[in-house]
C-alpha cells in the first residue's frame, strides 16, 4: 500500500481526521453545559430582579399606609368546657391575648396562670394577675412561647392569706 492510500484511509468524514473529529465532539460536550448554565443564570437573575422590584413596591405601599405600632395581637377566648379551644398560631411573632371566663361567684384578689404542654412541661406562668372586670381574666404572652401542641391552662386563685386554690382548667390546641 502506498502513502496516499494510507492517508486516504486515515482521513475520516469529509476529510477530517478521526482525532480531530473526536476533539470537536469533546469540545461540544464541554461547551453545552456551560451554555445551559449561562441561560439558567440569566433567567435566575431576571427572576431575582422581578422579586426585588415587587418587594420595593410592597415596601413603598406599606410606608404610605398607617404606621404600625408594633406586632399585632391575636385573641384566644377560653371557656371552661370539655371541648378544647383552638388557636391559630401566627407565622410571624405576635402577641396572643388570652381571655378566660372565671366564675364570678367567688372571686379572688389575685390569680396564678400556668400553661403546660401535652407532655406536662410548663411553657408559661404568671402570678398576681387581677381581673379587669368580674368574670374575666385577661393576660398577654408572645406567640413564640407556644408551638403546635395541645395545652392546658391551669388557673388558681390566691386569697388574701396566701393560700392558693385551683379554680379551673382550660384546654386548647395551637396549630399553624
Amino acid at each position: 500500500m502506498d502513502a496516499s492510500a494510507q492517508l486516504s484511509r486515515r482521513l475520516g468524514f469529509g476529510g477530517w481526521h478521526i482525532e480531530m473529529m473526536l476533539a470537536a465532539i469533546a469540545l461540544a460536550i464541554a461547551i453545552l453545559p456551560s451554555i445551559s448554565f449561562y441561560r439558567e443564570r440569566t433567567e435566575s437573575r431576571a427572576r431575582i430582579n422581578r422579586l426585588e422590584q415587587a418587594n420595593r413596591r410592597a415596601e413603598l405601599a406599606t410606608a404610605h399606609s398607617a404606621p404600625a405600632l408594633g406586632p399585632t395581637a391575636r385573641l384566644c377566648s377560653l371557656k371552661a368546657s370539655a371541648k378544647a379551644g383552638s388557636l391559630q398560631l401566627p407565622l410571624t411573632p405576635q402577641w396572643i391575648v388570652f381571655s378566660l371566663d372565671v366564675e364570678a361567684s367567688n372571686p379572688f384578689p389575685f390569680y396564678t396562670v400556668t400553661i403546660r404542654g401535652a407532655d406536662g412541661r410548663e411553657v408559661w406562668q404568671a402570678d398576681n394577675l387581677t381581673t379587669p372586670e368580674p368574670g374575666k381574666l385577661v393576660f398577654v404572652l408572645p406567640s413564640k412561647v407556644l408551638r403546635e401542641d395541645y395545652f392546658t391552662v391551669f388557673l388558681k386563685g390566691q386569697g388574701n392569706t396566701g393560700e392558693v386554690v385551683p379554680v379551673v382548667e382550660y384546654t386548647f390546641h395551637a396549630a399553624t
